[in-house]
């Protein structure tokens, strides 16, 4: 199995089996404190839900390949964080459009808009939820 922290090769502890194993390791004993995980790549595909239980429970030596990308706490948060804000912003400028639309009755394309608004939301709060470790994604 080869493991990889920021392109660096790691040895990894003999009793290690799983991803679970693995990803519990890194983050308790590897990463030094403000580190996080921020990407994941299991083989050559990166691994967006790396904490459902199925992916979990997958064994290193089935996986192969292990890389991983690492940050600072305080950065990833923070850029989130102005994503999000930058996103809620694009939310609201929508919103205030759609509502418009509504006023000089043009419902069909206020409703289209609408439909849009709602599934970036979605999106995006699967997508941050997930990277925050929020919640588990349906299935998993």
């Amino acid at each position: 199995m080869d493991v990889t922290i920021n392109e660096r090769p790691i040895h990894v502890p003999v009793e290690v089996s799983t991803w679970g194993d693995l990803l519990d390791w890194i983050e308790t004993d590897y990463l030094r404190p403000g580190q996080c995980i921020t990407r994941v790549f299991l083989g050559d595909a990166e691994e967006v839900n790396y904490r459902s239980s199925l992916v979990c429970g997958q064994s290193i030596d089935e996986i192969g390949s292990v890389s991983i990308e690492s940050g600072d706490f305080d950065r990833v948060v923070a850029e989130s964080l102005t994503e999000l804000s930058r996103e809620l912003q694009n939310s609201l400028d929508t919103s205030r459009h759609i509502v418009r639309l509504l006023e000089l009755r043009q419902e069909e394309d206020a409703f289209n808009e609408l439909a849009q608004l709602l599934e970036s939301i979605r999106i995006f709060f699967t997508v941050f939820s997930e990277d925050l470790g929020w919640v588990e994604t349906p299935g998993a």
